[in-house]
């Protein structure tokens, strides 16, 4: 399959996710932790980062914490897009939320992400 026919079907697929998501809202049957987790994966894949900052923060509402899984898909598609300060902000609400084993662990990790740019902003 092309590559740019790859890229449109994940991103109908992405769209028709999002419409059933704010269709269960509406509906009164809000999704779950599960569900907003995959929702999660689904928009850093498709390169819509700032909607998966917009579901995270759904998700505090709800009294909901992103799973680990969603926590590091998050730090490695906004390291891959060299948007370190954001990503730095979320290995801290990571640590804040204990979901990492040391804080040296997770630095190393953020920094393999990084590929080696700088952080000095992310401080």
């Amino acid at each position: 399959m092309h590559t740019q026919s790859v890229e449109d079907s994940l991103r109908r697929d992405i769209d028709r996710a999002i419409s059933l998501f704010n269709m269960m809202n509406a509906e009164g049957c809000p999704p779950d932790a599960i569900a907003c987790n995959t929702l999660l994966r689904g928009l850093c894949r498709s390169g819509r980062l700032s909607a998966a900052l917009s579901v995270v923060f759904m998700m505090y509402k709800r009294g909901f914490i992103p799973s680990i899984a969603s926590f590091k898909n998050l730090l490695f598609h906004f390291c891959e897009s060299k948007l370190d300060y954001e990503a730095f902000q979320i290995f801290k609400e990571m640590v804040s939320h204990a979901l990492v084993v040391s804080r040296y662990r997770c630095i190393r990790l953020l920094s393999k992400l990084r590929g080696g740019r700088n952080l000095d902003g992310a401080q």
